[in-house]
């Protein structure tokens, strides 16, 4: 569109130049005085400087009235003979019509012009000369009638225009018109391999948390505060766009410092969340997560260079939101394991790369292995040893994890069937995902799953961290309520590692709290670690509560534990999460151990 734009205006200036300079030679190489030849030159020069500055009206009204007085004076200081000027004459209303399309300037001038047929009266008929005048200026009403509808036109195809590349809510401009300006930023760079433009993608952070709790309408209100803001930074070498929601995007002019030019506008960005935002006569601070990619160091086409900024503001919010990140290499090479894995995930049980390992839970006054917790691994046939930190976040993205929990659920109950034959286990431990828990079938697909494997209720402990159950406490609540009243034993995970007030700690239907491993890895040389673990311990007795120790790694911490009352733990100290073959020897050989005693 910007090439095609460039291509009629180019087009027209050539055809004004051409048509002035017919005009002007014809004049000129009449037979002529001096004073008349002066004076064409005068109306040739005046109308090219009106044509060119046109955009300025009050300079093109007075060069054309200059131009104008010019050939006018002719016609009445010279003698002007029809025959000589009839053809000439003609186009002259044509050119101050392309000065003021869409005007009827020119029927005037060409009234203006007829007054220089007068000499020809007594020399022509009268009829021949009201023939070529009435000619002219019939023409010349036709020419600017024409012109008139098609201005009409172009102004009204301007403002569809306009809407169809404008966004509705914020006035900027949208989508559609990023992509034509991307690409004709592309084109500006074919010649100047030295330059280089930017794209700023910019995500507002927790935009959606305003748009619940105030409503759309206030969300719609937001929206354009932070639109007038943003705009604001926009000068002639930056270009501001909404592409869709809470997503803006920038574009930086191509110049030869533009990672430095970038960064300072990414800055400013920041900066404008200072600033809180007023809405219902409150206070709400918004701010911005930015992803820089550069044409073409990190992108030779327009669509990829959206995906890498993306990828860039990605990185930026991970990193603590309000803060902008440049595009790096292996943020791609990580979107592209994070989809191939979410890929792979789906037929992980399916194809048995699933596995469980089991970590002891170990009393701390009898050191007897008296329950384990269920631990899931992912043998990938590509990446090898999949982390459980990095997949289960797909497995909860994708939704793959309730399926991925009800796996979990069925080997571990069919595997402690097996522990229980040969020690005094008395429950094995079960993560829960909170999407399990928001699922209406969990409890009824959960009794099925046990009721299989020849499990009781009571023997399963069902573990949730506490990050998790405040973010929904009133609804997990219930399910968990349902969950006790089933049989089934209840602990809280990672406790201690963020916020929950004691009233609701004392809503949720517990047994156990977990104490966080970052906790105990203090507790010995970290006075305020082993305050915070002692209070828990004693919150959790007073409570009614057991309490077990995660991340145990070295005696003087499980001295401290078992001082403070602490009634388990589990954690390398005892033993590493074991394979079910290796767990069972693990028991077999405790068995032997104690019944030797």
């Amino acid at each position: 569109m910007y090439q095609q734009e460039r291509w009629l205006t180019n087009l027209a200036h050539t055809a004004f130049l051409l048509l002035l300079a017919a005009c002007s030679l014809a004049l000129l190489i009449r037979d002529q005085p001096l004073g008349a030849q002066v004076l064409y030159c005068i109306f040739s020069i005046s109308l090219a400087l009106a044509y060119f500055l046109k955009n300025n009206k009050h300079l093109a009204v007075g060069f054309s009235f200059i131009g104008f007085v010019a050939i006018f004076s002719v016609g009445h200081l010279y003698i002007q003979d029809i025959e000589d000027i009839e053809e000439i004459y003609h186009f002259i209303p044509l050119l101050f019509l392309m000065i003021f399309p869409g005007s009827f300037i020119p029927l005037l001038i060409a009234l203006g012009l007829t007054t220089a047929y007068g000499y020809s009266l007594g020399q022509t008929p009268f009829f021949d000369v009201f023939e070529d005048s009435f000619e002219m200026v019939l023409v010349t009403a036709f020419a600017c009638t024409m012109s008139y509808f098609h201005q009409q036109a172009k102004r009204q195809m301007l403002l569809f225009r306009q809407e169809s590349y404008t966004d509705y809510l914020t006035g900027l401009k949208n989508r559609k018109s990023y992509r034509e300006a991307i690409e004709y930023l592309q084109l500006q760079l074919v010649d100047k391999p030295e330059q280089q433009f930017a794209l700023l993608s910019i995500d507002l952070d927790g935009f959606k948390k305003i748009n619940d709790q105030l409503g759309h309408i206030m969300g719609d209100q937001a929206l354009k505060q932070v639109a007038r803001r943003l705009e604001s930074l926009c000068d002639a070498s930056v270009e501001l766009f909404r592409l869709s929601g809470d997503e803006f995007a920038y574009l930086l002019a191509p110049t030869t410092k533009i990672k430095r030019t970038a960064e300072h506008l990414a800055e400013e960005i920041v900066s404008l969340a200072e600033q809180p935002y007023e809405l219902e006569n409150k206070h709400y601070f918004i701010s911005s997560s930015i992803g820089i990619a550069i044409f073409p160091t990190d992108a030779q086409d327009s669509e990829s260079l959206a995906i890498k900024s993306d990828l860039a503001m990605y990185k930026a919010k991970a990193e603590g939101k309000n803060t902008y990140a440049f595009y790096q290499q292996h943020l791609t090479e990580k979107t592209i394991r994070y989809h191939e894995l979410e890929a792979d995930l789906k037929l992980a049980v399916q194809k048995n790369q699933l596995v469980l390992h089991y970590q002891p839970k170990v009393c701390i006054n009898s050191n007897k292995v008296f329950s384990a917790e269920a631990l899931i691994r992912w043998q990938h046939p590509k990446y090898g040893f999949i982390s459980p930190l990095e997949f289960i976040p797909i497995a909860e993205a994708s939704g793959d994890i309730c399926e991925i929990g009800y796996w979990i659920a069925k080997q571990a109950c069919t595997d402690f069937i097996k522990f229980k034959a040969q020690s005094e286990m008395s429950s094995i431990a079960i993560n829960v995902s909170t999407k399990q828990l928001t699922d209406s079938g969990f409890i009824k697909k959960l009794n099925n799953i046990i009721t299989e494997a020849n499990c009781m209720p009571q023997w399963i402990e069902l573990e949730q961290t506490e990050s998790a159950l405040m973010d929904s406490q009133r609804m997990h609540v219930n399910v968990m309520s349902q969950l006790r009243q089933c049989g089934y034993k209840l602990a809280l995970d990672d406790f201690g590692t963020h916020y929950s007030s004691l009233s609701q700690l004392t809503n949720l239907p517990l047994h156990t709290l977990k104490i966080d491993k970052s906790f105990i890895d203090h507790c010995t040389d970290n006075k305020k670690a082993h305050m915070i673990v002692r209070t828990i311990i004693q919150l959790a007795d007073n409570l009614g509560l057991q309490t077990i120790a995660e991340g145990v790694e070295t005696s003087e911490q499980l001295d401290l534990l078992r001082s403070e009352g602490c009634v388990a733990y589990q954690g390398y100290y005892f033993s590493k999460p074991l394979p079910a073959e290796d767990f069972e020897k693990l028991l077999s050989a405790e068995s032997a151990q104690f019944a030797e005693k």
